[in-house]
């Protein structure tokens, strides 16, 4: 190897040279190389010593952090700083929002219904945005990405509603309950958002037209307890059950998001489900005054044959659930499922 010194010298027989990482050291006795983490002497080899063993780099060399790893640093940081931003923008909303204590009576002409439908069509409007985060609305869901997010507005969020008209502002305090589908780190994934809200809208001889929604902390305007629409408890079995059913016709393992999936189950492809058991036998009925949504619990046994890279496998197990059913006019819809 060619090296340039100051030293020229010639050098005796004890006079060595050692190699590791390619750094180069002299000093009034020696010429050290490094290489490797081994040391090599003219007429000698000598062992490794621990400090050359070690990755750390040489005594007095800098460690660098390569510079992919800043960009990909950056890359992440952004996007959490925005969403953290956003999230802090929305609390402080949350907590400085008030609705009015004392109402006006309504502009002649205006019912509550017809403020109930402008907000609805907002919260349509909502629940149209895929993403977790929909700007100037009041729901939010953490998911691995802000895109790909698809809502769905579940139950009549004016049940139970609050109107109040104060300063040429028409408001509504209620709370809506969306069901938001997106994939996550485990797969696809379906959840229940319950936000509690307050819409302002601005009323003219054009109509009423939304001027904010947001999301309002409990403490805003008292208490929102939202009615039983009366369903017979039998359509909501029944709706659980036709739910069920469909998720047993998944041909892949675990089944997909909104369906229950039992802990330590089956994983691969070409699935075939079966129920073993009546899922809606023993099954109780539940109405949650809070969120405006049915809740089916009972018990299942289900089958499956699939096929991995190992081979075709049969698996059998069991397990308590929770339906979540949504009413809609007079009927219900089932939302999804969970393992109890």
């Amino acid at each position: 190897m060619n090296e340039e010194s100051s030293d020229s010298s010639p050098r005796s027989f004890g006079q060595y040279a050692t190699a590791e990482t390619g750094a180069y050291q002299l000093n009034n006795q020696a010429k050290n190389i490094t290489f490797n983490s081994y040391n090599f002497a003219v007429g000698t080899q000598a062992e490794p010593s621990e400090a050359e063993q070690s990755d750390e780099p040489p005594a007095g060399v800098e460690k660098k952090v390569p510079r992919w790893v800043w960009v990909v640093a950056v890359i992440i940081a952004i996007p959490l700083a925005i969403s953290s931003a956003c999230e802090e923008e929305a609390r402080k909303k949350a907590e400085a929002a008030t609705f009015p204590s004392i109402s006006d009576p309504l502009p002649y002409g205006v019912a509550n219904s017809d403020v109930f439908q402008a907000m609805k069509s907002a919260l349509s409007d909502c629940a149209a945005a895929k993403v977790a985060q929909p700007t100037n609305c009041p729901q939010s869901v953490d998911a691995p990405s802000d895109e790909d997010v698809t809502w769905k507005v579940l139950g009549d969020p004016a049940n139970g509603a609050k109107v109040a008209y104060k300063d040429l502002i028409l408001h509504v305090l209620g709370v809506a309950a969306l069901s938001a589908t997106f994939r996550s780190y485990s797969g696809d994934t379906s959840q229940v958002v319950v936000v509690r809200f307050h819409a302002k809208l601005n009323y003219s001889d054009d109509g009423i037209v939304l001027k904010e929604l947001i999301a309002v902390s409990k403490n805003v305007g008292g208490e929102v307890k939202k009615s039983d629409p009366g369903i017979p408890a039998d359509s909501l079995k029944a709706a659980t059950l036709a739910g069920l059913k469909q998720c047993v016709q998944s041909k892949t393992a675990p089944m997909p998001a909104g369906c229950p999936s039992i802990r330590g189950g089956p994983s691969g492809d070409r699935a075939t489900w079966a129920l073993a058991t009546d899922p809606i036998a023993n099954a109780k009925v539940t109405f949650d005054t809070t969120t405006g949504l049915y809740r089916v619990t009972g018990s299942y046994s289900l089958t499956c044959s699939y096929k991995d890279i190992f081979g075709t496998h049969k698996w059998s197990g069991s397990a308590n659930y929770r339906a979540t059913i949504a009413p809609v006019d007079t009927s219900a819809e089932f939302v999804l499922a969970v393992q109890e």
